[in-house]
């Protein structure tokens, strides 16, 4: 049977798939803000602050040891027929992710050593072990989406965050300090690596595979997009550990309740994408047309549904930092109307990063994140020393706008 994104009912398929996985993802942010409550709540300004710096060391960890192995993993088995071949690439894909991501956490773990504290260094190990669980159970859903099996691979996802409230709530109540929550995910991050290795083992083999030859092909062709992806992860990364990095404790907790909020706002597009990549690929491959007209419509949409959840923030921004964290970080409101403008950029950036993905433009998209990159980071660290935590989010904005235009450029030169 011919791979579903090459069938007529594709865009059906990708159409009701975007429902299920906008109804998890609705499920996801209220699950996630439940969760931040609590953090916000239980640990304090500083301490979250704390928190939320090893957890973005750890994002970013987990961002770049993919190094566009999903994205580009989920083209090169869409395009070949179901059987051996597309279960012996995601199993070679499953090795070189558990490779890339242990040496991805013994960095962080070097670094952390270095630039804090005894305590946040073992929160980083910690956390690292958890990345690595999480990499390996996100690596084995790749042949989910890439059947188009979006209920199976929304209930994983949800279930995750279930899980995560159950164990975050549960440490709250017993009154533990900052350490165990390090840990949280840890156990979860298990039961869910082996719930999926059993649910996708019935339909698609997949383990650990040396294939030598396949690896040198998958890291010639994922390298030009491990650049990019890495260039990326670190722009919306990075502004959390200068602000860590310059900033007092205090502005750093109110800098990451902005940032956390971002995170549950940027994950929309990129879900979504997700879901239209095999099909890109596709129409990159066999119709322009069809692939111009669906980028069309996302990008349309995106810009109308990212303005209005602009619109929403900016009038909203004092009472939801009230509910989530209580007066004590009522100054973070201030910080997220400025930060929640870089969303209407990151909706576009997403957009047409995918797009350049299906047409094979992975050097484009280097060049454009590192464009997005060095300005965060130099613009980030001046305004952060010179105007604190709302600094930092203006230089994310401009970085996320500029990324926006430079990929607009690029993939206008690459199919006009």
């Amino acid at each position: 049977m011919l791979f579903r994104s090459r069938s007529g009912d594709a865009g059906g398929h990708v159409i009701r798939g975007g429902v299920v996985r906008a109804s998890g993802y609705a499920i996801g942010v209220l699950l996630s803000v439940a969760i931040s409550a609590i953090l916000l709540r239980h640990l304090g300004v500083e301490r979250f602050g704390q928190y939320g710096t090893i957890a973005a060391i750890a994002g970013i960890v987990l961002g770049i040891t993919d190094a566009g192995l999903t994205s580009i993993g989920a083209r090169e088995i869409a395009l070949r027929q179901p059987g051996p071949e597309r279960e012996r690439i995601a199993s070679t894909l499953l090795l070189v992710r558990l490779v890339t991501t242990t040496l991805g956490v013994a960095i962080a773990i070097g670094f952390a050593a270095i630039a804090y504290s005894g305590e946040m260094t073992l929160g980083m190990a910690l956390v690292g072990i958890s990345v690595i669980l999480i990499s390996l159970q996100s690596m084995t859903t790749v042949s989910l989406y890439v059947s188009l099996r979006f209920v199976s691979l929304t209930a994983f996802e949800v279930a995750r965050q279930a899980l995560t409230l159950i164990a975050i709530a549960a440490l709250a109540v017993a009154g533990a300090g900052l350490v165990p929550f390090y840990a949280v995910q840890i156990p979860v991050a298990a039961i869910l690596l082996v719930a999926t290795l059993i649910y996708v083992r019935r339909s698609f083999a997949i383990g650990l595979v040396v294939d030598r030859e396949l690896i040198r092909e998958i890291v010639r062709k994922t390298l030009p997009m491990s650049a990019a992806v890495a260039m990326n992860i670190l722009y919306l990364g990075a502004m959390v550990v200068v602000v860590s990095l310059i900033a007092s404790e205090y502005q750093t907790g109110l800098f990451v309740t902005s940032a956390r909020i971002m995170e549950v706002l940027i994950l929309l597009p990129g879900i979504t994408m997700n879901l239209a990549l095999p099909v890109l690929s596709v129409a990159s491959a066999e119709d322009h047309e069809r692939l111009g007209a669906a980028l069309k419509k996302m990008v349309e949409v995106g810009f109308l549904v990212s303005t209005a959840i602009v619109v929403g923030i900016v009038v909203m921004a004092p009472v939801i930092i009230t509910l989530l964290g209580g007066p004590a970080y009522a100054p973070a409101s201030g910080i997220l109307r400025i930060h929640v403008l870089a969303v209407v950029g990151a909706f576009l950036t997403q957009t047409m990063q995918y797009a350049l993905i299906a047409l094979h433009r992975q050097r484009a998209l280097i060049l454009t994140n590192a464009i997005a990159l060095v300005c965060v980071i130099a613009a980030g660290a001046a305004a952060t020393a010179a105007y604190g935590p709302k600094g930092a989010a203006a230089a994310v904005v401009v970085a996320e706008a500029l990324l926006a235009l430079s990929m607009w450029i690029a993939l206008h030169r690459a199919a006009p």
